[in-house]
């Protein structure tokens, strides 16, 4: 469960969000600038918030009035970002397991199983300057699902991907979700989207 009471100042307004999830999916919902990307680096911990907490199953992570911020590699929290973030130097595959080397568990058989559901076998000895839009987007949501994340960001994820590939790709998020117990904080302007991928929405 994902528990956030925040206070943040932005373009020179002061921001205030609170809410909680427990494995639903919350739409980040306002105008451009309004602060959105901002709230998910907050979260994230790439931002510090002026004031607030936020708690993951309970336990704080950032608490400004305990002096708790727990640094962005401790979260557990996965971030996918609208620009892809991928090495260009990496191969497909090699960016896809980049996030593994740190793990105990290098769980290499779960990324396989993941390259396989987003369709992209073919594309493992790429690199990212050799595949399309949509392929690194699909590239980038599996490199951050395989570190089995208990929160997910998505900053504007589906942009980049046809209607047919964004349906595949949410299906698969949505029922590793459901097995997972993930929350997941989406940042989207497309009203398709919200409506067809959100259990709450929150007004920036």
């Amino acid at each position: 469960m994902l528990d956030i009471n925040l206070e943040k100042n932005i373009n020179n307004k002061k921001i205030n969000i609170n809410f909680k999830i427990n494995n639903e999916i919350v739409v980040l919902k306002g105008k451009s600038g309004a602060g959105k990307t901002t709230i998910l680096n907050c979260i994230s911990g790439f931002d510090i918030p002026e004031k607030g907490y936020i708690k993951i199953n309970n336990e704080k992570i950032f608490c400004s009035d305990k002096g708790i911020n727990h640094p962005v590699r401790n979260r557990e929290i996965g971030y996918i970002f609208q620009n892809y973030g991928l090495f260009p130097h990496m191969k497909v595959k090699e960016n896809i397991y980049f996030g593994l080397k740190n793990k105990k568990t290098k769980n290499f058989y779960y990324a396989e199983e993941l390259i396989n559901k987003f369709g992209i076998t073919h594309l493992k000895e790429k690199y990212p300057s050799e595949i399309s839009g949509g392929e690194k987007q699909r590239v980038a949501i599996i490199r951050t699902l395989v570190t089995k994340p208990k929160v997910l960001l998505m900053d504007e994820p589906f942009s980049a991907l046809d209607e047919d590939t964004k349906e595949k790709a949410f299906f698969i998020l949505n029922e590793y979700r459901k097995e997972n117990s993930l929350d997941i904080v989406l940042v989207t302007h497309n009203n398709d989207e919200i409506e067809k991928f959100s259990d709450k929405i929150i007004n920036i």
